[in-house]
Formats: C-alpha cells, structure tokens, sequence
C-alpha cells in the first residue's frame, strides 16, 4: 500500500465526572446538538483532540468548553480506550475516555444526573458509565479516592457516607473508624461540627488528598 492511501481513524476524547449531591453520585451529561443519529439523547462531554495537544490536554479543553468544569487539582485519569468500529456512525472514531471525580455538591441541576437514573446514552457511553463506576468502586476499595470527592475538612461520617453512596452498601462504622485512626491521613483541627441531633462531631483536616492506595475500609 502506497502512502498516500493510508486512511486512518480519527481520535477523540470523552469525559465521565463524578461527584456526590443530594446523597447520590451523579455524572455531567451534555445534550447531543447537530446530530441526526442521536437527536434528543445525552452524552459525556467529548471532542476531537487536536494536533497539538495530549489526551488528556484535550479531555480538559473539551470538559471546559462543553460543560464548564476546571478541574484544576481534582482527579482525572484515562479509564479505557474505545475502538468498537461501528461506535460512532459518522466515521471510524476511537475515543479515549477520562474519569474525573470533583468535590461540588452547590447545583442539584446544570447537567448532573443520577447515575442510577440513567437509562439510555448516546454512542457506545453507557458501555463508558458502566467501566466507570466499576473503576470507581475498585478504587474506593483499595485506595483513598474518597478524598477527591470531599472538602479539605471533614468528620468520619461524611467519609463514611461518601464510601457507602458510591459502593451501594452500608460499611461497618466501629472497623472503619478505628481503620481511619490506623492509617493517619487526618489531622484533628480541635473544632467540631454539628451533624443531625447527636452532639458535634470532631472535625479534621485531610493530610494530602495526593491518591495513595491504602485499604481504608
């Protein structure tokens, strides 16, 4: 085959962000525009990358562009690559999607859905959703992602809360908070926070939200 007929795929990039509100984790949809395939129905925010830039440089344009979101110091990370051949049935395009998770819990609505509500997407990005939260909760077992959905100070149970939200299950609160105490990744502010009607909880203060992978449950 001569050089000038090689054809090649285009390469693209789509984004699922997750954050909790409202107590249920939730990701950003943006609604398909100019599109005869897909009238109607709701994506992950994507885009073509450019030539001069990286995936992930891309994943962060595109995510600010089409659903405002900086992620600034939140985490962000490649989940998979998708190349079905018939995933996108305007041209041959192999996407590489991002998992980003944000502390933001201000806006019930601007494009946030439950991620259990969630019943049909466009393109192959239920396939995407589904990889997604697999990943999370694989992280959520064995590292401490928690604290990229979490403010810089917290209390055990808003910890607690956000694992059993994510992983869809009740934790042991006595093994967990006694594992919280063995790992040392909180630093006691000597301020409290009043939760419900029990007495004020201790506040801390998260050491590094920097990712470790370390069992904290």
């Amino acid at each position: 085959m001569k050089e000038s007929e090689l054809k090649f795929a285009v390469l693209a990039t789509d984004i699922i962000v997750f954050r909790v509100c409202g107590g249920k984790l939730q990701v950003r949809l943006i609604d398909i525009a100019g599109s005869e395939y897909f009238k109607g129905m709701q994506a992950f925010p994507g885009g073509l990358l450019r030539q001069d830039e990286t995936a992930l440089e891309a994943a962060t344009r595109v995510l600010k562009d089409k659903a405002d979101i900086s992620l600034g110091g939140s985490y962000i990370d490649q989940l998979h690559t998708y190349s079905r051949v018939d995933r996108d049935p305007r041209g041959r395009v192999v996407s590489v999607c991002h998992m980003a998770i944000i502390n933001d819990n201000k806006d019930e609505g601007g494009g946030w859905v439950c991620v259990d509500k969630i019943k049909k997407l466009a393109y192959d990005h239920e396939e995407m959703l589904s990889d997604a939260v697999i990943k999370l909760k694989e992280l959520m077992s064995t590292s401490n992602i928690v604290f990229k959905f979490l403010p810089s100070e917290v209390t055990y149970s808003e910890i607690k809360n956000i694992i059993e939200i994510v992983m869809e299950g009740e934790i042991d609160k006595r093994n967990f908070y006694k594992r919280m105490k063995e790992v040392d990744m909180l630093e006691n502010t000597d301020k409290k926070k009043k939760e419900g009607e029990g007495r004020p909880a201790e506040l801390y203060k998260i050491k590094s939200k920097k990712l470790a992978y370390i069992r904290l449950f």
